[in-house]
């Protein structure tokens, strides 16, 4: 699960030469690399709600596999979006700008969503997106975790996915500007290359493993941090070993420290002062939260 905080203007793609996506620069590069993938559903709508602060948001995933090639790992998950003012006719307006993407319309819990289908290298992603609220958006790329997300919206209760007893908890930082938290599960184990609990990327397994937090504010501080949590010492040494270890200068850049926060949680802090090492950071992170990329 990641999370953001703002208020933050959603952060717009432009298209190259070429037609490829790409983000737009902006003065706050930094900050806009790590709302790119927590929004990566809905970043389109940039384009038609350019001017309503995002409050919040969160993304969260699950069921992680490779892909058929390359490109970005499979999974299932959604995203949420809160914005600080009435999108409604900015929702209206992006759904018929994108008439003749839509592949068709549907109602999934009372709600009126849009179909979208679209090639990422050899796979087919679909996308659903809907505005259950007049303040939120709300996109997934599975029906029934976009029909869970949507009951809960509307009311329903359930048991949370994270509850409150997870020692990751008391590893991250919920008020600062991006958080995220990674609990990890066995089932799914043999098809998610990023699990501790298989070899995955070629790494030494980690049976013991918990979880991970990750924790950035950086309008506060150039400094974001990572705790990896697992009952096996040992596994915590070959954490600080077997990532960001590279010696490129935007590695070199970050200075990363580690350190013990308590007995089996490892701490990890690095600069990201440069847009380099921002960049750099969050590949590494994302295949940390299960969306990994396949270069």
């Amino acid at each position: 699960m990641t999370a953001i905080t703002g208020p933050l203007l959603l952060p717009k793609l432009e298209k190259d030469a070429k037609g490829a996506a790409s983000m737009a620069s902006s003065e706050h590069e930094v900050r806009d690399r790590f709302m790119q993938f927590p929004l990566m559903l809905l970043l389109d709508l940039g384009k038609n709600i350019k001017d309503e602060p995002i409050l919040a948001a969160i993304e969260g995933s699950r069921d992680f596999r490779p892909p058929s090639g390359l490109g970005m790992m499979k999974y299932q998950g959604g995203v949420i979006a809160v914005f600080a003012g009435n999108i409604t006719g900015d929702a209206s307006s992006y759904l018929r700008d994108s008439t003749s993407n839509i592949v068709r319309m549907e109602q999934i819990e009372g709600h009126a969503v849009a179909v979208f289908e679209g090639k990422s290298e050899q796979d087919l992603w679909t996308t659903y997106v809907a505005f259950p609220k007049p303040n939120i958006a709300v996109a997934a790329n599975n029906e029934d975790y976009l029909r869970e997300v949507l009951a809960r919206i509307d009311g329903k209760h359930g048991e949370r996915t994270l509850p409150d007893t997870l020692p990751e908890w008391k590893h991250v930082n919920t008020l600062a500007q991006f958080w995220a938290v990674r609990h990890y599960q066995k089932t799914g184990t043999q098809t998610d290359p990023t699990s501790p609990f298989n070899l995955g990327f070629g790494k030494t397994s980690d049976p013991q493993a918990i979880g991970l937090t990750f924790s950035f504010d950086p309008d506060k501080s150039k400094t974001a941090m990572i705790t990896y949590i697992s009952g096996d010492e040992n596994s915590l040494h070959r954490f600080q070993k077997d990532y960001f270890s590279e010696r490129s200068p935007a590695m070199t850049q970050m200075r990363v420290r580690y350190r013990e926060a308590e007995p089996g949680a490892l701490e990890g802090s690095y600069n990201l002062e440069q847009i380099e090492s921002a960049d750099s950071f969050v590949f590494v992170l994302e295949a940390l939260l299960g969306h990994a990329i396949y270069l």
